[in-house]
């Protein structure tokens, strides 16, 4: 098959819609780059006045300290206009100084990459979550070096480094005898 992931795929699908057994077939399915999505939308969230959408967005991706339900009704309360930030009574403390983060605010430099290391430690590692808090620590770090001189937060800059790339995860069909 020629290299591009979307051969696989139909193949993939056109033999399981035939109910025949295929063994062997890799393929690459598209995964969303939540690492880089966190940071990014964290970005447009403390650049005040900060965008309702991508402040929702932020409240509701899963490598925050808080759970889904929780992020989802943070960020309806945003869609809702209300951008209080209040938190939930079953918010955690450190889901309490992600709120703050946001509602804070920078405007320095060293504001901001004070900000982002503090993000970077109160982040969930959840399970099957570990390579995008990876990549978001990494992206952190990068981050970080281009603010170390600025006088001015580069706005533009870093959130063009903080763009989400395109990532794919790889799965091997079952090798089958037949």
């Amino acid at each position: 098959l020629p290299s591009d992931s979307r051969y696989s795929e139909t193949v993939s699908d056109l033999f399981d819609l035939a109910g025949l057994p295929l063994s062997g077939l890799s393929i690459d399915r598209p995964v969303r780059d939540i690492g880089r999505e966190t940071v990014l939308y964290y970005l447009l969230s403390i650049n005040k006045p900060a965008p309702a959408m991508s402040l929702a967005a932020f409240l509701s991706l899963p490598l925050l300290p808080w759970s889904q339900e929780e992020g989802n009704c943070l960020a309806q309360a945003v869609m809702d206009r209300d951008f209080k930030l209040e938190p939930l009574e079953t918010l955690s403390s450190e889901g309490r100084k992600v709120l703050e983060l946001v509602k804070n605010g920078v405007e320095k430099p060293k504001e901001l990459s004070d900000s982002l290391r503090r993000l970077s430690i109160l982040m969930n590692d959840k399970e099957g979550f570990t390579s995008h808090v990876e990549r978001t620590r990494a992206l952190i770090g990068e981050l970080l070096g281009v603010l170390q001189n600025a006088n001015e937060v580069p706005w533009k800059d870093i959130i063009r480094r903080a763009s989400p790339g395109s990532l794919s995860e790889r799965v091997e069909s079952e090798l089958t005898r037949e």
